[in-house]
């Protein structure tokens, strides 16, 4: 299986902005990566060189979808349903 995680790109550069402030404010280190202009970086790498396999992978019957922005325990169990319908295939 080929799992595409659907994220909201502005919601995902402002959770890597907030978590580089979290670790500021809390006295950590801050990742060198955790800011908008990285996280925009890899977003426009992503789209120019993994998206483009979407289509190809749905084509072949091997692309599941994951919605990626709600709760850890929802995304979790849509993704353990994906592993367990390709380890019965």
């Amino acid at each position: 299986a080929v799992i595409e995680l659907q994220v909201d790109d502005e919601a995902v550069v402002q959770r890597v902005v907030k978590r580089g402030e979290d670790a500021r404010a809390a006295g950590l280190p801050v990742r060198a990566d955790d800011n908008a202009e990285t996280m925009k970086k890899r977003l426009k790498a992503y789209y120019a060189q993994t998206a483009p396999l979407i289509d190809y992978y749905n084509d072949l019957g091997l692309l599941r979808q994951v919605p990626a922005m709600g709760g850890i325990n929802g995304i979790a169990a849509e993704l353990d349903a994906i592993v367990r319908e390709f380890m019965i295939a």
